[in-house]
């Protein structure tokens, strides 16, 4: 299958839509929880994180578009093996309260959350944190990507942003897989019966995760893009600016790393 890159189309994604039903979006979200949990993707991020944590001694992490929450419960208990004080603050720009509330919840406090609507583009990160987007920053058009990496930098926030999708013709087939796998693992979702009429009966909320993951893969940035915004936005020179891939047996993960010169070591 050929991995040659596809041109970046800024498609409609129905997880975006402010009509979009809650029911549905929240199905959306805990799917991909599982799926980024289950697969255990979320070991990827691990060695990116721990990296700047080291290099900037930040014990903050603020995570922007947290959708269902990723699996930062699992990310949370492996980093506070080397850094027992950090906490993670979940934010998103449609927050899912139950979800947010359940992880706060399980972490003990390490986790908690912003339960109002929060705008990635502009908003004040709290002192001495690391902001990230996981698998997220698709969602946004090439000039929004700049006022994100603009705020982080005049806010002297380092920021971390991962992906998993690319690209490619594989990557948007890949995406066909998840109608079967939807309807294998929502029954241990903990649906509402709305839920599982829109799977089963009605199948629309595994077609939307194969339109949004389609639509996911078209509208992926490549760190060379992403190089030349942070070019673009950081006219002083004051960062660092690392991108990488991150292995994985499934699929690997690409990231995106700025952390201010004044604090930062080499990754």
């Amino acid at each position: 299958m050929s991995n040659t890159l596809l041109p970046r189309l800024h498609l409609f994604e129905w997880e975006d839509q402010s009509f979009f039903p809650h029911e549905i979006r929240n199905a959306l979200t805990k799917y991909l929880f599982m799926v980024w949990t289950v697969g255990r993707f979320y070991k990827s991020t691990l060695p990116v994180l721990q990296d700047v944590l080291r290099s900037t001694t930040h014990t903050n992490i603020y995570d922007l578009c947290s959708g269902g929450g990723g699996a930062w419960s699992h990310i949370v208990q492996r980093i506070q093996k080397t850094h027992p004080d950090i906490s993670i603050q979940l934010s998103d720009y449609y927050p899912n309260i139950e979800a947010f509330e359940r992880l706060a919840q399980q972490s003990e406090g390490a986790i908690h959350f912003n339960p109002t609507s929060v705008d990635a583009r502009s908003v004040e990160f709290p002192k001495g944190s690391i902001v990230t987007l996981l698998l997220a920053l698709h969602h946004f058009e090439p000039s929004d990507v700049r006022k994100i990496l603009s705020n982080a930098t005049q806010q002297k926030t380092p920021i971390v942003i991962f992906e998993i999708q690319q690209r490619t013709v594989f990557d948007m087939l890949i995406m066909l897989t998840h109608i079967p796998i939807c309807w294998l693992v929502m029954p241990f979702m903990n649906p509402s019966w709305t839920q599982l009429l829109f799977t089963y009966v009605l199948p629309i909320i595994p077609l939307c995760i194969v339109w949004d993951g389609i639509v996911s893969a078209l509208r992926t940035y490549t760190p060379t893009e992403l190089q030349g915004f942070a070019k673009e936005v950081d006219t002083e020179d004051s960062f660092i600016w690392k991108s990488g891939s991150s292995t994985h047996p499934i699929h690997n993960l690409t990231y995106f790393v700025g952390t201010p010169k004044d604090t930062a070591s080499p990754l």
